[in-house]
């Protein structure tokens, strides 16, 4: 995850108990990862502080899936999207690059 125009950034998961990973900006960006993370369900909550004079703060986040595919290299994989925000999204999948859009629920 990385954070362009902040000052820090502060990743805190919880899937029992609440860990945090957190990193003051080198330049212009304060990054933070986590590698080996196990399956499951996370609460995830981010915050930090903008630099002096910036309005707003762009906010990359990276995920890596692993994903069982045949002798082939076909696989399916499907995502809940239901806590996701709706709008354009670019993802990599494999080194190809699509834009998706997640519409809001209709009631």
């Amino acid at each position: 995850m990385e954070a362009e125009g902040a000052k820090n950034l502060n990743v805190r998961v919880k899937k029992v108990i609440w860990l945090t990973k957190s990193s003051d900006a080198s330049g212009n960006s304060a990054i933070v990862s986590q590698s080996n993370v196990p399956p499951g369900t996370y609460k995830i909550k981010i915050d930090g502080d903008a630099e002096k004079k910036v309005s707003k703060v762009d906010l990359n986040i990276t995920a890596f899936q692993q994903v069982k595919v045949d002798s082939n290299g076909g696989f399916n994989y499907f995502y809940d999207t239901t806590a996701a925000p709706a709008g354009n999204f670019k993802i990599d999948v494999g080194g190809i690059k699509k834009e998706i859009t997640i519409k809001p629920k209709k009631k």
